[in-house]
Parts: C-alpha cells; sequence; structure tokens
C-alpha cells in the first residue's frame, strides 16, 4: 500500500507539481481515506520529500547494478538507462520542486542526488581514461544524463508522444539517450563553430521611455521574467504571490496592476516561454534548415537565456489547450528539422530522439550556474 500511495502521489507530483498534491483524490485512487493515508506519511510535504528520496535511492540503485554488472562506460550507460526507464515501471517524479521541502528534508535528497552525479562522472571519467569515449568535460555530461532521464518522465505531455504506449515510449527514450551520448547526433566529425549570437540578437526589447505603453509593457515583462526565475526554481503550485512580491522587491499592488490574480501570471509567463522557444528556434533556422548548426544555435541561445535573470519558464504541469497547440506544433518542427538533416547526411537517424529530450538539460541548468558562478555561460553552453 506505501508502494501504491507513492506511485499515486508520483504521479499527480509530475502533472501538477510537489506543492499541488490533492490528498483526497490521491486516497480514491489507492482506496484510503484521508486520514488512513497519514499512517504512511506525516503531510503533503513530507510526501513528496518520500517520493524525492525514493525516486533518487532507485537512480542510486540502477547506477550500482550497471556498475557491478559492466566494465566498459557505453554498456554501464546503456544498462543504467534500461533499469530506470524500461525496468520501473512504477511513476518516478522529476526532481523539480526540492525547494517546497524543509531544509532537512531538502539536503537528504540532495545527498543523494549528488553521489548519484559523482557515479555518473565516474561512468564517463572511467570511459575516457579506457578509450570508449571521447574526452570531454564529465560534469556536464553527467548532468545531462541525470536531466534527460527525469525530463523523460514528462516532456510526452507536451508533444505528440501524449498518446504513445509509456511502455514503448520508454524504451524507444532508453534507446535514444544512449545513441544519442555515445554516438553523438553528427553522422561524422562535426566542428562547433563559435558561438557569437547574443540574446539581444534575437529577443528585441526595446524601450520608449516617453511612450507610456512601451514603458508598461516593459515593466511587465520584467515581473514576468523574475517570476519565470522563481516557477523553475519553486515550481508553479509552489510559489505564491507573496513569494513573487517578497523576492521582486514588490508590493502586491504592483503585480495586481498588471494582473488580474497568479493565474493570469502563469499564463503570462508560458506564453513568454513559448515565444522564447520560437524565436530560438528561428535563429537557428536561419542559419540552415536541417542543419546541425541551426539546432546547436538554438541550444545555445536557450543556455544563454536560462542563466539569464529572467529565463524563460520551465514548461511542467499540464498546458492549456492553446498553449499546447503551440509546444506541440515547435515539436514538430524540431522534427522537420532533425528529419532533413538526417536526409541530408549530416545528423544520425538515432539522433532523432535526444533532440526531444535535450530541453531536460535545463532542469539542472540553472541550479549549476546558481553553483558555479565563476562559470562561462558560453562554455558550459
Amino acid at each position: 500500500m506505501r508502494k501504491r500511495v507513492l506511485t499515486a502521489a508520483s504521479r499527480q507530483i509530475n502533472q501538477q507539481g510537489a506543492a499541488a498534491i490533492d490528498l483526497k483524490e490521491l486516497g480514491q485512487q489507492v482506496g484510503l481515506s484521508r486520514n488512513s493515508l497519514y499512517h504512511y506519511f506525516d503531510n503533503r510535504q513530507d510526501l513528496a520529500y518520500q517520493c524525492y528520496l525514493q525516486s533518487a535511492r532507485n537512480i542510486q540503485e540502477d547506477l550500482e547494478s550497471a556498475f557491478e554488472d559492466h566494465d566498459q562506460a557505453p554498456q554501464r550507460m546503456t544498462d543504467f538507462l534500461h533499469k530506470a526507464l524500461v525496468c520501473r515501471t512504477d511513476e518516478q517524479p522529476a526532481l523539480s520542486d526540492l525547494e517546497n521541502l524543509t531544509t532537512t528534508q531538502r539536503r537528504s535528497v540532495l545527498r543523494v542526488r549528488n553521489s548519484n552525479l559523482a557515479a555518473m562522472e565516474v561512468l564517463f571519467a572511467d570511459g575516457v581514461k579506457r578509450g570508449d569515449l571521447r574526452t570531454h568535460r564529465t560534469e556536464i555530461s553527467a548532468r545531462s544524463l541525470y536531466a534527460m532521464v527525469d525530463w523523460a518522465r514528462l516532456w510526452h505531455r507536451w508533444t505528440e508522444q501524449v498518446n504513445t504506449k509509456k511502455a514503448r515510449q520508454l524504451r524507444q527514450i532508453s534507446t535514444g539517450i544512449a545513441c544519442g551520448l555515445l554516438g553523438g547526433i553528427a553522422s561524422k566529425k562535426y566542428d562547433i563553430k563559435e558561438q557569437r549570437l547574443t540574446l539581444q540578437d534575437v529577443i528585441v526589447n526595446e524601450i520608449d521611455l516617453f511612450d507610456s505603453s512601451s514603458v508598461r509593457e516593459h515593466k511587465r515583462l520584467q515581473i514576468i521574467g523574475a517570476t519565470s526565475r522563481i516557477f523553475n526554481r519553486k515550481g508553479i503550485f509552489g510559489t505564491s504571490i507573496d513569494d513573487v512580491t517578497t523576492e521582486l522587491g514588490a508590493t502586491k499592488g504592483t503585480i495586481y496592476h498588471y494582473f488580474n490574480d497568479k493565474d493570469q501570471l502563469v499564463l503570462a509567463c508560458r506564453q513568454r516561454a513559448i515565444d522564447l522557444y520560437e524565436l530560438f528556434l528561428e535563429a537557428g533556422e536561419r542559419c540552415g534548415k536541417g542543419t546541425v548548426q541551426s539546432m546547436i544555435t538554438s541550444l545555445h541561445l536557450n543556455c544563454l537565456a536560462q542563466a539569464s535573470s529572467s529565463p524563460p519558464l520551465i514548461l511542467q504541469a499540464t498546458l492549456p489547450s492553446r498553449e499546447m497547440i503551440r509546444t506541440t506544433s515547435l515539436s514538430r518542427r524540431v522534427k522537420r528539422n532533425i528529419t532533413t538533416a538526417i536526409r541530408r547526411g549530416e545528423c544520425r537517424p538515432e539522433s532523432k530522439l535526444l533532440v526531444d529530450l535535450a530541453p531536460g538539460a535545463f532542469f539542472w541548468f540553472q541550479k549549476w550556474i546558481a553553483e558555479n558562478k565563476c562559470a562561462a555561460i558560453g562554455n558550459i553552453a
């Protein structure tokens, strides 16, 4: 029963965020009264903590098993992905809303997560040492791998994959990540050009100080950008208007001057995020549709944006129909680009799925920047 409770709660976390766990609905799903649920956890926060901790420990167990069963990095990675995504059929929560835990709970989860990251770095470092993998920055690869495993549990909700059978989908994802990381997306050795584009090159954000509507829109975008940063860190449902005003150093009156309520603010953050993702995709396409360079350019701009003080919202929870249509359209454009690149002979067929999963890296990107303030953003990108 405890396992059933954690599975049902993890599904709610992945759909709406940890702060939105509905205990009444949860009880109905597992056949328990609300009071009976408290036999398994102290409160909603404790339930989220137990879900996150179990997820991190599962990753730890799958990594240890992969290390025990194999000596070489490619086999270890492939086996780990299969164990984590295919063999584990219960819902596993993505580690995205840890800010809603107590300090002690968060440290406990992060202790296991950091241990997992260290093991993944060893996996990549051993592969380089043995000559199985190219020389690269193992700390970035480790975090990308961890994040894509997390993202694999969420991404299909914003693409046409939503109706695909979960077991089949996870098998494809497991294979896609392994093929992409081990073989790369390019069909041949590709020299990455130095990226000279900046956010200012693609985002028009001019302000006319003598035009009141221009000044108003500028302030509105500032609030949206700062709020998106908070949502990315704490989750949408775990963030209140009070949290926003405290971090912005503003009053509720200022927020309500531009937005009627939190729902309208969330919608604005989502719309701005999709606007930015479309701009980055268009900037990449100007480098040549269906080329490796176009994909690298879009990724570079996204990294710069995520590292800024006004990052786009990382898509989370269920999207309204209009935004769902836009994200599905974006997914189709990305697929057309990669399909063209494959047809042109620039990309490997196995890399198609990895392009969909690459945004998962942004689950950790902002935390990476916070922990490494001296790191050059362009180099990490």
